[in-house]
């Protein structure tokens, strides 16, 4: 009769093997739960938003409302509505803000570092006066609105702020049931144009809520 002196080593192998094979699963399932965190998390914030009005006084323009758009393919459009009462009964202009986002390590208090990601920055008067408006403030550098036509304004330095193509934006964003809230800062895309600069505190003062 022959020994299986084969066996024992077969065996070992055999449990080492599926031992690595259950330290990569376990390894597996630790991404597939971040993964569906992620895309919870995504689901909570995609839809329309409206921002507070808040008083403001750019020329002619006394108030402001922010608005904001996220989709589920990660996309996102943020808008600033300018108006020319102080209650944001009488819009003048849009100011809108689009491209990507990308949701970073999903936190379990539901809050989340959002990375925003220029594509294109555009201008739309609403009216032949809110035209003059831009037109007078030299909006963006230019001197040529017309009514209800977008100019591209991208990497055009609008107001202090300068927003090219590609670039970052590194911020906070909690979603509570209907209401969402964005990192401390005075408006978004606010110098938060480096990773250093991404808020600590959400701004509970300013509260969006979904349309």
């Amino acid at each position: 009769m022959k020994s299986n002196w084969w066996l024992p080593s077969l065996v070992l192998a055999t449990v080492s093997t599926l031992h690595l094979g259950c330290g990569a699963f376990d390894d597996a399932v630790g991404r597939g739960k971040k993964s569906s965190k992620k895309a919870r998390e995504i689901v909570r914030l995609s839809g329309q938003w409206e921002g507070p009005c808040k008083e403001v006084t750019v020329g002619d323009l006394f108030s402001v409302k922010e608005e904001l758009d996220f989709t589920l393919a990660k996309g996102f459009t943020q808008t600033t509505v300018y108006h020319t009462d102080g209650s944001c009964k009488e819009e003048a202009a849009h100011h809108i803000v689009t491209g990507s986002y990308e949701l970073i390590n999903p936190r379990r208090d539901g809050v989340n570092d959002i990375d925003y990601t220029v594509e294109k920055v555009e201008v739309k008067p609403d009216s032949g006066a809110a035209a003059d408006i831009l037109n007078t403030l030299d909006y963006c550098g230019k001197s040529n609105f017309k009514k209800g036509q977008a100019k591209d304004v991208t990497g055009d330095l609008c107001l202090s702020r300068q927003y090219k193509e590609g670039e970052k934006v590194y911020d906070l964003v909690e979603v509570n049931d209907d209401k969402l809230f964005r990192g401390d800062a005075m408006i978004i895309f606010a110098d938060k144009d480096r990773p250093e600069d991404r808020p600590t505190d959400l701004d509970k003062d300013n509260t969006f809520t979904r349309r």
